[in-house]
């Protein structure tokens, strides 16, 4: 409770300061104890309008201690309401993770004494949410669009259990909708279509959480609830027993049941097609065609877990196209078909063109969902998989181990949406040579698959895994044996052997960079120089990035990232000789060259980097500048 805060630093500052007896501090305590609660409710109020937030914490505070002395229990609700107020007064000094500690203990009041779909609650949740936006905003995330009621007026509770369930808040999001659920069966007047987002809601909910029977259950009545609702409908096809059909899809594919799920999604895709034909015909909207790239994306997930990769690709591939020409290239929707292409094509071994779309989706979902959420998590997964595929085995390693970290704070203990996850990881633990860690980690992802599926349901992933660990035990008996696998060494060999290299250029300006890009491939396979990144600088930088990517690959050296480097002052910008439009062939994402230098020679050994400059120096002098001890202690030459 708020004893906590009373106690904290900030109080404490104000109530144990030593003053001498008949000093206005005295006084000004004397004054407080005098005051009734609803007296220094009022003044806090006052000064809060004045603009004193300090003032009215020192009324509130004293108003809760004055109400939890004076009543039976520590939770009357005036005691949420004075709770509420200083936080609101803590969210103004700008003190957000005591005021989110106050919001919590209102609100847990609130839902003990009124339910969680109080208006009062919902008001708390309400503001304990834009606490969460504004530190978001601060931290550059950006902040969370809302899911409006229908009248457009404040958050019901309902539309504050379906925000809980998107960001990823299943406990909360469970106690919301339950509540808002009970209310609707206790009343006669509700309507079915508010029934069906419930119940939608919480099917949803319940398949997130992997409770797939009872999720099934959810979109069974659902469905039932949709047919009779629009048993006198004209419409050809209605969206709310589509929905309805795809949710049920959904469960079947997440319970191992791919096969059936196939099916229906398959036919849900049909009616879909079918209805956008006739509003394409009748002028309409994009609501069907959004639909449909939510139809696409769904059986393309399906018949990728049956690694029916071609179709998933094509389908994941039309679910981006109608999606980029929908919305905008930075919408949530359109990072999930980046994510989800990037993930087929990964499976294909097409890990190169992967990787700028994995890329794009792990930018774009860190922005929309933050940094803490499972969609952010699923595209670590994929990125990681695109780096491991490329040859950067030792980049793929944070990446899928913040993913995990992700998972394991927001899913039940043994989810089964933590299965590939720990898949990806045994691969990359076995391509560094950590075999003990690799089967450890197959192990788990067989036990967590046998306690979520029964037999029959999603064998691909219960044989892959089974098969993966034989591989790993295999090569560990051989190390045993033999010591390290000549496959390891050649790969430790790629990572490690040559000179470690830093290259920075102002490539297209003219021919003679790019030529020395292709000789430094060749001496890359020779294992005498080991690129460890291409900086690029002089407008238009990205475009010369673009150019520099180009060039990487088309020599195999997808493993060496570049970098955005500094520019300097020209008169105008220098164009790409000899490469205009080569520039624009791919969407690359590139990280700047500030950020990109210093992690390379963070993970360097001392005295062991020589940087190669075929530029300007602007970007040593700036590294010099700010990390003058890291480039002396890193950078040989």
């Amino acid at each position: 409770m708020m004893s906590d805060l009373r106690s904290s630093d900030r109080m404490n500052g104000v109530a144990t300061e030593t003053v001498k007896p008949g000093s206005f501090f005295t006084s000004f305590l004397r004054q407080f104890r005098k005051q009734s609660i609803p007296e220094l409710i009022e003044s806090g109020d006052k000064a809060v309008i004045d603009g004193n937030n300090e003032d009215a914490l020192r009324h509130y505070c004293n108003a809760l201690e004055k109400e939890q002395h004076a009543a039976s229990d520590d939770s009357s609700l005036q005691a949420a309401l004075i709770l509420r107020k200083i936080g609101l007064a803590l969210s103004r000094t700008g003190d957000s993770f005591a005021a989110m500690s106050s919001f919590e203990d209102a609100l847990q009041i609130q839902q003990e004494k009124l339910g969680p779909g109080s208006e009062d609650a919902a008001e708390t949740t309400a503001e304990m949410l834009n606490i969460l936006d504004g530190i978001r905003v601060q931290s550059g995330v950006g902040e969370r669009q809302f899911v409006k009621g229908d009248n457009g007026s404040a958050i019901t509770s309902l539309d504050v259990g379906t925000n809980l369930l998107e960001w990823g808040e299943y406990k909360e999001a469970e106690v919301v909708l339950k509540n808002c659920l009970k209310s609707m069966n206790d009343n006669d007047d509700s309507k079915n279509d508010e029934r069906i987002k419930v119940l939608g809601a919480m099917a949803e909910l319940d398949r997130a959480q992997g409770k797939y029977d009872e999720a099934k259950e959810r979109y069974l009545e659902v469905l039932k609830t949709a047919k009779k609702m629009n048993a006198n409908s004209d419409e050809e096809v209605d969206i709310s027993i589509i929905n309805s059909i795809a949710g049920y899809a959904e469960i079947l594919r997440k319970a191992g049941d791919l096969w059936q799920a196939e099916a229906l999604h398959r036919k849900v895709r049909n009616m879909l097609m079918a209805s956008k034909f006739t509003q394409e015909t009748e002028g309409s909207g994009n609501d069907t065609v959004l639909q449909l790239a939510i139809s696409h994306t769904q059986l393309g997930c399906t018949v990728f877990a049956l690694k029916k990769y071609d179709d998933a690709w094509q389908e994941h591939k039309s679910a981006l196209d109608i999606r980029l020409r929908v919305l905008e290239v930075t919408d949530s929707l359109v990072s999930e078909s980046f994510n989800y292409c990037a993930e087929t094509l990964t499976s294909m071994g097409r890990e190169a063109e992967a990787l700028p779309l994995s890329l794009q989706a792990v930018e774009i979902r860190a922005r929309e969902f933050g940094t803490s959420h499972p969609a952010y998590a699923h595209a670590l997964c994929v990125l990681s998989k695109c780096y491991h595929g490329v040859g950067r085995s030792q980049d793929a390693m944070p990446l899928i181990e913040k993913c995990l970290e992700i998972c394991e704070s927001v899913f039940t203990e043994n989810h089964a949406n933590i299965i590939p996850n720990l898949i990806v990881q045994g691969d990359i633990f076995q391509a560094v040579g950590e075999l003990e860690k690799s089967l450890t980690t197959f192990q788990r992802a067989l036990s967590i698959h046998k306690t979520n599926f029964k037999p029959g349901q999603k064998e691909f992933q219960l044989e892959e895994c089974e098969q993966k660990m034989k591989d790993v035990m295999t090569a560990l008996k051989d190390e045993m044996a033999f010591g390290p696998s000549e496959s390891m060494l050649n790969e430790e060999d790629n990572i490690c052997a040559g000179t470690p290299m830093i290259v920075i250029t102002d490539i297209g300006r003219d021919i003679d960079d790019a030529l020395a890009i292709v000789m430094l491939s060749s001496l890359k396979k020779m294992f005498i120089l080991n690129p460890l990144a291409c900086i690029v600088t002089l407008a238009p930088e990205e475009d010369r990035a673009c150019l520099a990517r180009t060039v990487l690959d088309s020599l195999g050296m997808h493993d060496v990232p570049v970098g955005l480097g500094t520019d300097v002052a020209c008169p105008g910008e220098i164009s790409l000789r000899c490469f205009n439009g080569v520039a624009h062939q791919n969407p690359f994402h590139f990280e700047r060259a500030s950020s990109l230098m210093s992690r390379i020679l963070t993970e360097a050994e001392p005295k062991s980097v020589k940087i190669l400059c075929l530029a300007n120096l602007k970007d040593i002098s700036e590294l010099i500048v700010k990390q003058e001890v890291l480039f002396r202690t890193k950078v040989k030459e």
